[in-house]
């Protein structure tokens, strides 16, 4: 691999300066090939010092900083992997139970629903959310749990969270002035696609662990 011959190098030599810009050239396009989402920190690295005189220092630097680098490049690149699949989930994937029961709101509303029956609802649901996240805060973590996958995950989970309990506080706004539907189901949606996305995160976590 280009980006080990790289770091070897480094480690060994690092005083021809044809030979460095030709390693780290090829590192670089290693890495890039590995990072459709272009957030790996070790490319920006890489391309700082091809951009400029080449200064040996910085490679020693380099090598030391390779391994925070790599671990930052894991996180960044699952959480990008993950906020692009949540982007791209199909309707039919990311509609949940929850959002359905926003979606019938909605058209109880329009059917001629007493606004104050559909205000309590919603209430309702927004109580049963805020259930869900305080059981959620209080499940117990051990520290070799604390993984890139769960930070994401939890990451992802509040997100969705404050997403939802944004859309059923807007409800009582809506029902006073209906253009702002639009808003409380785009919240909604967007709080489906993160929890649904949860989810597979969840689904690849568990795969990997069945592997061994």
């Amino acid at each position: 691999m280009k980006v080990s011959e790289l770091l070897s190098w480094i480690e060994n030599e690092c005083d021809q300066e044809e030979v460095a810009l030709e390693l780290l050239e090829a590192a670089e396009a290693e890495l890039l090939a590995t990072d459709p989402d272009g957030v790996d920190p070790r490319v920006e690295r890489i391309s700082g010092l091809l951009a400029e005189p080449l200064d040996f220092q910085q490679l020693e630097d380099l090598l030391q900083d390779w391994s925070r680098l790599s671990d930052q490049a894991e996180s960044l690149k699952l959480e990008a992997e993950f906020r692009r699949i949540s982007r791209t989930l199909t309707s039919e994937e990311w509609q949940t139970n929850l959002f359905s029961s926003l979606v019938h709101l909605h058209r109880d509303f329009e059917a001629g629903l007493d606004p104050h029956a559909v205000v309590a609802a919603a209430d309702y649901l927004f109580e049963k959310v805020a259930e869900s996240r305080q059981d959620f805060l209080e499940m117990p973590i051990t520290e070799e749990e604390i993984t890139a996958e769960t930070v994401l995950g939890h990451q992802l989970l509040n997100e969705s969270f404050d997403l939802w309990q944004n859309s059923l506080e807007m409800v009582a706004d809506a029902v006073e002035q209906p253009e702002l539907w639009d808003d409380v189901l785009k919240a909604g949606q967007q709080a489906s696609r993160r929890l649904v996305t949860v989810q597979l995160l969840d689904q690849r976590v568990q795969a990997s662990v069945c592997r061994y």
